[in-house]
C-alpha cells in the first residue's frame, strides 16, 4: 500500500481472509506450536491461574441504581461464568425479579457476550445484544418481562441500542461487515402496522420474530398493574414484520462512527457521529420517535461536544472556544 508517497508492505495482510482454508490451517499450526512450546510452563500457569482465581470475589453484586420505580443491579454466583441481571420493585427488600441470567443464555455456546442491555420506559420490555462469535457482531433479543417470552430478534447489529419513550420503538446501529465501523441507525417497532417490507437502499436486513412464521401472534398476557404514570398501553401484537425496520440515519464519512443514546431525562434519542477531534449530534423526540432526526450543531473540525437534556433546554459540554470544555445551554425549541 502507498500513502503520502511512502510504500509499505504488510507481509501478513493475507491473514484477513478469515474463512480461507490456508489461513485457518496456518493459525491452527501456530496454536499447536504455542501449545508445544509452553508445555514446560503448564504447572506454573496453573499456579498463577489458581492464585488469580482465589483473589476474585465470586459471590458479588453491583451497587444498585434506581430507575422508574425499580432498583436494578447485576450479581454473580459462585462457580458461574456470567452475570445475572435483576431488579426489585420499590426497594431492595422487595422480591427479586431476574431480568436476564446470562449463564442460561450462554449454555451451548463456546463464546457468549451480552452488551447494550436496556429496559423500556414502562419496565415491560428488555432489549439486549448478544455476540456468539467474538467479532462484535450481535443479535438483538427483546423479551417481554411480563410473560418471560422472547418477542422479537434483530440479527446482525452492534451492541448499541436505546429505547424511545413510547414502549414500542427501539433504535439500534449496524456496522460495516468488513471494517466493523458503526455507520447506520435503524428503528425497530414492536407491534408495528402490517405493511409490505420496504425495498431499496433504506430497507434493513430482515428482523426475525421469535415465533414460527406461520404461528398465530402471541396471546395478550393477563392484565397487570401499570408501572408508573407513564405506563404504555397494551400492545395488540409484539412482532414486527420481517424487513420493516427503517433506516433513520447513515454516516457517509468513513472517518466517523455513529451511535445512539438516550438523554437522562428520557426526553430525546440522540444520534451521535464521532471521530477523534470532531462530533455531531442529531435528536429525536423520544415520545414521537417516527419523526426524522434534527441536527443540533453541525460538525466542524476541532470541535467536540456532548449534549444532554432537562426541561426546555439542552445542556452541552463543548470545547468550541478551544482547550478546555465549558457548559452551555440552548433552548430545545431553537437550539441553533
Amino acid at each position: 500500500m502507498e500513502h503520502h508517497g511512502v510504500v509499505r508492505v504488510d507481509d501478513y495482510h493475507w491473514l484477513n481472509r478469515r474463512d480461507d482454508p490456508e489461513v485457518v490451517a496456518y493459525l491452527e499450526a501456530e496454536n499447536r506450536w504455542t501449545e508445544q512450546a509452553s508445555t514446560p510452563f503448564q504447572e506454573l500457569e496453573e499456579i498463577i491461574f489458581r492464585e488469580i482465581r482465589e483473589r476474585i470475589v465470586e459471590e458479588d453484586r453491583s451497587v444498585p441504581w434506581f430507575l422508574r420505580g425499580y432498583w436494578y443491579y447485576t450479581r454473580f454466583e459462585t462457580g458461574a461464568e456470567y452475570p445475572i441481571h435483576a431488579r426489585r420493585r420499590g426497594s431492595m427488600e422487595a422480591p427479586e425479579e431476574i431480568l436476564l441470567d446470562v449463564n442460561e443464555r450462554a449454555r451451548g455456546h463456546a463464546f457468549y457476550q451480552v452488551g447494550g442491555l436496556d429496559v423500556s420506559g414502562s419496565g415491560r420490555f428488555l432489549a439486549f445484544a448478544a455476540d456468539t462469535v467474538g467479532r462484535r457482531i450481535h443479535d438483538i433479543h427483546i423479551l417481554d418481562l411480563e410473560t418471560g417470552q422472547e418477542v422479537s430478534t434483530v440479527a446482525g447489529t452492534t451492541a448499541n441500542l436505546a429505547w424511545a419513550d413510547d414502549d414500542r420503538t427501539l433504535f439500534y446501529t449496524r456496522a460495516d461487515p468488513v471494517t466493523l465501523r458503526a455507520h447506520q441507525v435503524f428503528r425497530h417497532v414492536l407491534g408495528g402496522p402490517d405493511a409490505e417490507p420496504p425495498v431499496g437502499p433504506d430497507a434493513a436486513p430482515a428482523s426475525t420474530p421469535s415465533a414460527e412464521p406461520d404461528a398465530a401472534p402471541p396471546a395478550e398476557p393477563a392484565a397487570a398493574p401499570p408501572v408508573g404514570p407513564d405506563a404504555a398501553p397494551s400492545l395488540e401484537r409484539v412482532a414486527t414484520p420481517a424487513g420493516l425496520d427503517e433506516k433513520v440515519f447513515e454516516e457517509a464519512d468513513e472517518t466517523f462512527s455513529v451511535e445512539v443514546s438516550r438523554t437522562k431525562s428520557w426526553g430525546f434519542i440522540l444520534v451521535g457521529s464521532h471521530q477523534t477531534r470532531s462530533s455531531e449530534y442529531r435528536f429525536v423526540d423520544a415520545r414521537n420517535p417516527e419523526v426524522p432526526p434534527r441536527i443540533l450543531f453541525p460538525r466542524r473540525s476541532e470541535h467536540l461536544y456532548h449534549p444532554d437534556h432537562s426541561g426546555d433546554h439542552f445542556y452541552i459540554r463543548t470545547d468550541d472556544l478551544g482547550g478546555n470544555f465549558r457548559l452551555v445551554r440552548v433552548p430545545v425549541a431553537d437550539p441553533t
